[in-house]
């Protein structure tokens, strides 16, 4: 029996709240989340002539509609995709009902799952169980859940076993964006005063220390009294800045440097998180296409992976009979008018019918809309004859 425990390492961590602190990071994951969550589930079945969808298929209700009794199909991807995004790991255990068929997933917090045990019999193959701690009656209880049971998205890995953590990998770099939030409130939260200290000509008593102390409180404190009065120094006291001014510190800099590197280890473009006041129309389309094809993308590939190789039967999966499908394609269709002139072509063309134009669209479908149709001046080239011949 062997144990293969996930866990991680890093000169100064934050926690999973502080990092949902820095407004980029909150943005970025909930930016992916939200994305993917609001794609098109449903399954699919091969026939000859291509895929097509099976509304009656019993995952088919559970993964569009119902996951789980206490949220929608929306909340319940939006959850994995948070947890994989700031845990590197997202779990959903699969229950099956009498005929092995899901009819409900139910999501584990990626701190509760402990490891992978091994099981080795003589003469069978090996198994692999994910250890699970749950909480009942206030006792917290192991429980074993087979890995064919167990919904399991993976960040970058270096063992296969489990993603890395994010949060865990980049702590350092996180954690200047949390200090440089901390220094931001800590200034403001002082009436946006900078630190000083008041140098006198000869030594003082500890009574006229405590009256000029409280003089420099009575006439600066409270934000009503910032920046309205003057403070008179006499007998030959000078005043000396302590602390930097933000524009000294940089904090501005600082703040933008985060939302870069929050954009580098999200694969989220920087001006979908408010930052960059330089591009233009076209460098952020091309942005967008990237993050729907190298973010998005590789997270719904895997997605739809792991629910195909669990979610139906072996004859199902061994066949490849059935199949989910994220429909990401509606994230590439760009602006209205160039979706209509493709849309245009491929219904002239006869790519697609003007009934799967205007589904696409979200209009109803017409009578008559499910014929193909193509050009008068087009034809087929007769056997034997190439292209110039029958032009000739």
């Amino acid at each position: 029996m062997d144990y293969v425990t996930q866990g991680g390492s890093g000169k100064k961590r934050i926690n999973d709240k502080q990092a949902l602190s820095i407004p980029a990071m909150y943005s970025a994951i909930g930016r992916r989340a939200k994305t993917i969550a609001s794609l098109s589930w449903e399954v699919y079945r091969n026939t000859d002539l291509g895929a097509v969808r099976a509304p009656n298929h019993p995952l088919h209700y559970v993964i569009s509609k119902s996951p789980h009794p206490l949220f929608n199909s929306f909340t319940f991807r939006q959850s994995l995709i948070t947890h994989l995004d700031l845990y590197g790991n997202a779990y959903a255990e699969i229950i099956r009902d009498g005929n092995t068929r899901p009819r409900q997933f139910v999501i584990h917090h990626p701190k509760t799952v402990e490891d992978i045990k091994k099981v080795t019999e003589p003469g069978r193959e090996p198994q692999y169980f994910y250890i699970v701690n749950e909480e009942e009656f206030g006792q917290v209880k192991r429980r074993a859940i087979p890995v064919g049971d167990m919904i399991h998205l993976k960040g970058l890995s270096i063992d296969m076993y489990f993603g890395i953590s994010p949060v865990s990998a980049h702590s350092e770099t996180l954690s200047a964006g949390v200090a440089a939030t901390e220094y931001e409130n800590s200034f403001f939260s002082n009436n946006a005063h900078i630190a000083y200290a008041i140098e006198m000509p000869m030594q003082v008593s500890p009574a006229a220390k405590q009256n000029i102390e409280s003089a420099w409180r009575r006439f600066w404190g409270g934000i009503k009294n910032a920046f309205t009065k003057p403070f008179i120094l006499d007998a030959g006291a000078k005043l000396h800045k302590i602390s930097n001014s933000p524009q000294e510190a940089m904090l501005t800099d600082a703040k933008k440097g985060t939302v870069v590197d929050v954009s580098r280890i999200t694969d989220v473009p920087p001006h979908m998180l408010g930052a960059g006041e330089n591009f233009t129309f076209s460098s952020v389309e091309v942005m967008v296409n990237d993050f729907v094809m190298y973010s998005i993308r590789n997270t719904v590939k895997q997605f739809e992976s792991e629910f195909n190789l669990k979610c139906f039967t072996p004859s199902e999966v061994r066949n490849e009979t059935y199949f989910t499908r994220l429909n990401i394609d509606s994230l590439l269709r760009g602006d209205t008018a160039s979706r209509s002139k493709k849309m245009e072509a491929e219904v002239k063309w006869g790519v697609i019918t003007k009934n799967e134009a205007r589904e696409m669209m979200g209009y109803n479908k017409l009578e008559d809309g499910d014929v193909f149709l193509t050009p008068l001046n087009m034809t087929t080239v007769a056997e034997g004859e190439t292209p110039a011949n029958t032009a000739e």
